[in-house]
């Protein structure tokens, strides 16, 4: 019996670990021990107040609106079209889901589900004609709210480049697909006008030196597109830009605040 007992505590060990470490991506070390005390009280704070900000989004009942029954959030806009995102949590390391209502826009009406999978997260904007638009991250709208730029600096599990997407009618078409060719992380610094926006990436440098260097870049209007060039290479400097997500609203950031 004894025997037995010290069989099944060394198996439910075992699962607990194993469940412990394949906890999502920022939990985990680079030493493949699990996950740090402080790394599980971060991932805990964070979702508390993914969870904390939906509620009072809740609360406003206008188009589209959005209820949550459960492990599903429902979506439905004011032409009566139902969407519905349903949580997953035990489907698996390739399919596990998790769903957030974490904004609402106002022009055009719409609102943004935010989607946790096991080593990725990226969002979808959902507008009252029941468009769905795929993003990367979090959109930042340009002043006349006619477009709005996506960027994702991800050296790993997320899509790693810069979208740009346009305003046609009650919803927005991609108009930019901007994946680097060479290990460039991009930040965005603001939109300048309506036609601009303001960047810096960080880059190898283009003489094959080994030290990483940060440079400015732009998106600004080419034709009917969009294109991302680098800018004012006498401003170059050395070492990584720094990584920030200053346009993301506090609450949807990782650690509260700036990386």
């Amino acid at each position: 019996m004894k025997k037995n007992g010290l069989i099944l505590f060394v198996v439910l060990a075992v699962i607990i670990g194993l469940g412990l470490f394949l906890y999502p991506k920022f939990l985990g070390n680079s030493d493949n021990d699990g996950p740090s005390e402080e790394a599980v009280a971060q991932a805990k704070e964070f979702f508390t107040r993914l969870q904390d900000r939906e509620n009072k989004l809740l609360s406003d009942t206008s188009a589209p609106a959005v209820t949550r029954n459960g492990r599903a959030l429902q979506v439905k806009t004011s032409t009566g079209t139902l969407l519905e995102f349903k949580d997953c949590l035990d489907c698996g390391p390739e399919k596990d889901v998790e769903h957030y209502f974490v904004e609402r826009f106002a022009d055009p009406p719409s609102v943004l589900i935010y989607r946790q999978y096991y080593e990725a997260d990226d969002n979808v904007l959902v507008t009252d004609d029941g468009q769905m638009h795929e993003l990367p991250s979090f959109p930042i709208f340009s002043p006349d709210r006619k477009n709005f730029v996506v960027v994702s600096a991800a050296a790993a599990f997320n899509w790693n480049g810069i979208e740009m997407w346009g305003r046609e009618g009650r919803h927005y078409v991609r108009q930019m697909r901007f994946e680097p060719e060479e290990a460039e992380l991009y930040r965005f610094l603001g939109w300048d006008g309506n036609e601009r926006v303001k960047l810096e990436f960080s880059h190898p440098p283009m003489d094959g030196g080994a030290k990483v260097v940060c440079q400015r870049a732009e998106i600004v209007r080419d034709g009917r597109g969009w294109a991302v060039r680098p800018t004012r290479p006498e401003e170059t400097k050395e070492g990584a830009c720094p990584h920030t997500d200053d346009w993301i609203p506090v609450e949807l950031r990782r650690d509260g605040g700036s990386l």
